[in-house]
Parts: C-alpha cells; sequence; structure tokens
C-alpha cells in the first residue's frame, strides 16, 4: 500500500491569498511550505495528516487582518482589477477599514477510505467595533507587537502594522 499523501481534490469558492491549482497534488509540507511558522508542523507531516484521518473530527481557528470583507482573495485579481486593490492589505489610516477575517477550519477523517475532508468558514468582525472593547483591542495589540517578521509578511501587513497599531491604540 502507498503510505504518500497528496491533497487529491480541493473545492475552493473564496481563497484567502493561495489558489488550488497551486496546492492540488501537493503533499502536506509543500501545501503549507509558505504560512510562516509551520517548519516544525511539516517536518512533522506525516505523522499530522495520519491524524487528521484516524482521529476524531476537529476544529480550529486562524485570523488575519483585511481591509475589505470581500471572500474571495485568490492570488490573481480578476482584469482590470489592479493588484495592489485586489489584495485587501492596504491600511489607509485617513479612512480606516479594518476586518478581522476569522476561518473556523474542520477536519474530519475518513479513515475507512484513507482520506480527510478539510472546510473553512469564513466570517470577519469590524475592527473598529473591536477596538471599543478594551480586552479586545489590548489582545489584538498583543498579538500584532509579537509577530515575527516572517508572519508579518506571510499576513502582508509588513508594511501596515505600524499604522494599524497607532489606530487601535487610539481607543475609541
Amino acid at each position: 500500500m502507498d503510505e504518500q499523501h497528496w491533497v487529491s481534490a480541493i473545492h475552493l469558492c473564496f481563497p484567502n491569498h493561495w489558489s488550488a491549482e497551486e496546492k492540488i497534488g501537493k503533499d502536506f509540507a509543500t501545501v503549507h511550505a509558505p504560512v510562516a511558522g509551520m517548519d516544525a508542523m511539516n517536518r512533522r507531516g506525516d505523522a499530522i495528516v495520519h491524524t487528521m484521518i484516524a482521529h476524531r473530527p476537529a476544529v480550529r481557528f486562524a485570523w488575519g487582518l483585511s481591509t475589505d470583507t470581500r471572500l474571495n482573495h485568490h492570488p490573481d485579481p480578476p482584469l482590470p482589477m489592479p493588484r495592489d486593490r485586489w489584495q485587501g492589505r492596504q491600511f489607509n489610516s485617513q479612512n480606516p477599514r479594518l476586518y478581522l477575517r476569522i476561518e473556523r477550519q474542520v477536519i474530519w477523517g475518513l479513515p475507512h477510505v484513507n482520506a480527510a475532508l478539510f472546510s473553512i468558514r469564513t466570517y470577519f468582525r469590524d475592527c473598529y467595533h473591536l477596538k471599543q472593547h478594551s480586552d479586545l483591542r489590548s489582545s489584538l495589540i498583543a498579538a500584532l507587537e509579537s509577530m515575527s517578521a516572517a508572519s508579518l509578511g506571510y499576513k502582508g501587513l509588513t508594511a501596515s502594522r505600524s499604522a494599524i497599531l497607532t489606530w487601535l491604540k487610539q481607543g475609541n
């Protein structure tokens, strides 16, 4: 029996800065190579895939920041949309629009066919409302201040982190 694993099928409606065509047929480590901070997990890719298949369903959450609530952020913008406008990562401190983009990710093992189903449901929270609550604002500020350069780059926040932090620290 071939123990190698790979992404065999993708149904993708709303990508978040990645595309199905770059992931299909790839193994866990290759799929997750662009994700900052995944080196240790990628080294354990085979074990993680086995856990995804053999264990009970799991739910996890991932987050990022966006300057729009458009669900589709495929890496290639539709014509004639300019790439910088399409990305949803241009924070404007003069007209601040910032949203917490939260992904609820569910992994459901299908051990009888040696596979797993992975789904994502995306939610948005307006950071204007979030920053009205000091505990939520403080948590987001702490998360942004503690991010590595690699994480900032992966999340598209390198150029805007300072402006976002200034806006968040202004409070109400």
